[in-house]
């Protein structure tokens, strides 16, 4: 797995614009990142976009704003919660 790290360049913006543009180009990458000790999954696919905790159901959105948006850790978004992920990679 490749693995990136957080930093000012690879931000928040960043981090949507890279989702946003496997999305455009109708790559299936299948990003993978951890949080609070927990192992979640997003795989931007050709018209909509799949999140997961890893072993558990997919959840699908139209969009990637859709997704960051969402309230999915204990009432907060993974926009909210973006800086206290640990680690990011993909496959």
């Amino acid at each position: 797995m490749k693995m990136i790290e957080i930093n000012e360049k690879n931000n928040l913006k960043s981090f949507k614009d890279l989702l946003n543009d496997y999305l455009i180009k109708g790559l299936e990458p299948e990003i993978c990142f951890t949080l609070y000790d927990k192992d979640y999954m997003i795989i931007p696919l050709k018209e909509k976009v799949s999140f997961q905790e890893v072993g558990n159901k997919e959840i699908f959105f139209e969009t990637i704003d859709a997704l960051f948006n969402e309230k999915l850790f204990n009432g907060k978004s993974l926009e909210d919660e973006f800086e206290n992920i640990e680690k990011i990679g993909w496959i």
